[in-house]
């Protein structure tokens, strides 16, 4: 069976849940994950049109191989994975990944990740005019630009950054901001006030002696989200779960006077 005749098996659904993030419509609050998506594995379980946003695993400039193994540690009810950003690069996204997503009518966030400023710049640049509703900007990568730590741990560097993407495209960009931080709403607040129209949390870190830390460490009370909004209304995020239990991350829509709506990330 070829994958046109498979997609015709799907039931055609009606969606009664739409929401809007950033102004772009989804079909319903239910959006994947940056890093676990692989449309090729999944379209043989389920319709990906009908996700509310799929984001695509990180675009480097160029093809990453990745970490080398061992890359995956399974539990009794986790996987923890240090995979390491690898991908074909951004101009075969362009030309394989992206169009086929679209071609099915997908609302698609396209992750950006680099190892300097540079890199971040030259994918945002060639994605600008291309059909990906949103960019997701992974800040969470050691940088080069920051001194080798993750640009996400510098709200000097993050601003730096932020600033000059948003001179590049006029997409809605959004930050996945990284958890390693004593106050994670600085960098929040520095990504919103560089011009990220929404911030995204992670769903674990890494303590100084390399063990993982439950998400729930990390989490954002509803008066630093207030805090965070102050500026600009946008979507901030709560983390919930932990490494031996199921996780997501909790995305909450939020107004100068509070969180309101939530968007789930699974």
């Amino acid at each position: 069976m070829t994958a046109e005749q498979h997609a015709n098996l799907y039931e055609q659904h009606e969606w009664k849940h739409p929401t809007q993030v950033a102004g772009i419509p989804w079909k319903n609050p239910v959006a994947t994950a940056s890093g676990t998506f692989q449309y090729a594995a999944v379209r043989w379980f389920y319709d990906v049109s009908q996700l509310g946003a799929v984001t695509t695993k990180g675009v480097s400039p160029v093809p990453w191989e990745g970490n080398p193994g061992i890359r995956t540690a399974e539990g009794p009810s986790s996987n923890i994975n240090a995979v390491g950003l690898q991908n074909p690069g951004v101009d075969h996204y362009l030309e394989d990944d992206l169009p086929k997503l679209k071609a099915i009518n997908a609302t698609v966030i396209a992750n950006v990740a680099g190892h300097c400023d540079d890199d971040y710049a030259e994918v945002v640049s060639k994605l600008d005019d291309s059909p990906a509703d949103m960019l997701e900007i992974n800040v969470s990568c050691p940088n080069v630009s920051a001194g080798g730590m993750s640009v996400g741990t510098d709200p000097v560097a993050l601003s730096r950054l932020i600033t000059r993407l948003r001179k590049l495209t006029d997409k809605k960009m959004i930050v996945k901001l990284t958890p390693n931080v004593t106050d994670i709403t600085v960098p929040a607040r520095a990504a919103v006030e560089s011009g990220a129209d929404e911030v995204y949390l992670c769903t674990a870190a890494v303590a100084e002696d390399g063990t993982v830390v439950p998400s729930r460490d990390r989490t954002l009370s509803a008066d630093e989200l207030g805090a965070v909004t102050v500026n600009r209304p946008g979507l901030y995020a709560l983390c919930t779960g932990d490494v031996a239990s199921p996780s997501a991350t909790v995305l909450v829509s939020a107004t100068e006077s509070g969180p309101t709506d939530t968007v789930v990330k699974l």
